[in-house]
């Protein structure tokens, strides 16, 4: 593993990002598997961040298409997304219900 750390946690959140399940990270990075483990040890907070940082640049990206869909009148869109990947359930609830 001669890649500097920082070039490694940037390619950890660029993975995570594209929502690479942790356990893969490491192969999509170029690491095998011992090594993938090695990091996560030695760097455990770092590495850490890093998904977390991925994952939270996915969820804007998704919250941007929400509102994009939204703004444009692509209201099917916006509700087939909040249903099937947010488990939003759409049920309205009354004024009564909610007290």
């Amino acid at each position: 593993m001669d890649t500097p750390l920082p070039d490694l946690l940037n390619a950890i959140t660029t993975a995570a990002a594209e929502l690479t399940p942790a356990a893969e990270i490491g192969s999509a990075i170029g690491l095998s598997d011992d090594e993938w483990r090695e990091l996560a040890r030695q760097h455990r907070e770092p590495v850490q961040l890093s998904i977390a940082k991925g994952r939270t640049q996915a969820q804007i990206k998704a919250s941007e298409a929400l509102i994009a869909c939204a703004k444009f009148g692509k209201i099917e869109a916006a509700l087939y997304a909040l249903k099937h990947y947010h488990g939003w359930g759409g049920k309205p609830t009354s004024a009564k219900q909610r007290r």
